[in-house]
């Protein structure tokens, strides 16, 4: 329900201005595969996956799906799942950092565009309305977090933080032998736990 929320208006109305899609009833629109491929499932487990997918988005997008987008959706597909990091929620691993393959941005872009080209030959009108709301998706999304997470990304400085005073490394350095343990409630044990240090920055 929270990932692939209803066209309902009581739940548009609370989702209307929120991200990514403000102003739009997109969210069941971005996540209308999943649904139906899902329900397949449900209804029957050792479905065909491959064939059904193939018909949905034929029927779907029309003349499209053979112009070009399917090759956009492979490819789509190839970065999200070879890119580094958690994607299952979006978190631990930015959208925008999907299309740091080089040229990757470039070629998904010509071959939306060559979709479109291609439904614009489509005797059905939906298949030229159904790839528009993809590319708008795709604008609001792959695309928009491409930028922000080039204009917000910042080098990480790292900083070497000496051993505190009293600490194990320090003593065996001045002593050269291993201290032996403090209880963790002695007075001096609490000391070194409170004591603050200012990092030093690698020269």
């Amino acid at each position: 329900y929270f990932c692939v929320s209803s066209p309902y208006p009581e739940f548009n109305k609370r989702t209307i201005n929120k991200e990514p899609y403000f102003g739009k009833n997109y969210r069941f629109a971005a996540m209308w595969q999943t649904c139906y491929l899902s329900s397949q499932y449900m209804w029957d487990i050792n479905c065909d996956f491959d064939k059904l997918y193939e018909e949905a988005n034929a029927l779907y997008y029309g003349k499209a799906w053979e112009g070009g987008y399917k090759e956009f959706r492979k490819y789509q597909t190839k970065l999200f799942i070879e890119s580094p990091g958690c994607m299952g929620w979006g978190q631990g691993s930015p959208l925008g950092r999907l299309l740091d393959p080089a040229g990757s941005e470039e070629k998904l872009i010509a071959l939306m565009d060559k979709a479109v080209a291609a439904a614009k030959t489509d005797k059905d009108p939906r298949s030229l309305k159904h790839i528009l709301r993809a590319k708008e998706i795709f604008e609001m999304t792959w695309l928009k977090q491409r930028k922000e997470y080039l204009n917000n990304f910042k080098e990480l400085n790292v900083y070497a933080v000496p051993p505190p005073p009293g600490s194990t490394a320090t003593l065996m350095k001045l002593t050269g032998k291993m201290p032996m343990p403090l209880p963790t409630s002695s007075p001096e044990a609490i000391l070194r736990k409170e004591q603050k240090y200012s990092p030093q920055p690698y020269g």
